[in-house]
């Protein structure tokens, strides 16, 4: 099973691998953005249903994955650093 696992791993770091989702850093931002903010969704609707709330938290953190986003995808160490772990992973 573990082989199993290993194989999904790398085909999915394979096909992710050159953007922006590829980078470990901005995945986790990326997944505790998502994360939280749904569980702040729900809370403000369940709780607070007539005060809406939970878009001010959205969209703060939704312009710090941005700039986030645009950092790794335009940054020249990042071009470079890609570059190289493509080299290295031609054969």
């Amino acid at each position: 099973m573990l082989s199993y696992l290993s194989k999904g791993y790398d085909a999915t770091r394979q096909s992710v691998g050159g953007t922006v989702l590829g980078d470990t850093g901005f995945f986790f931002h990326f997944s505790a953005y998502v994360l939280v903010n749904l569980i702040l969704i729900a809370v403000n609707l369940i709780f607070t249903p007539d005060k809406l709330w939970f878009y001010w938290p959205l969209l703060g953190w939704g312009i710090g994955i941005l700039a986030h986003g645009l950092a790794v995808n335009f940054s020249k160490e990042e071009q470079v650093r890609r570059r190289g772990h493509s080299r290295r992973a031609a054969p």
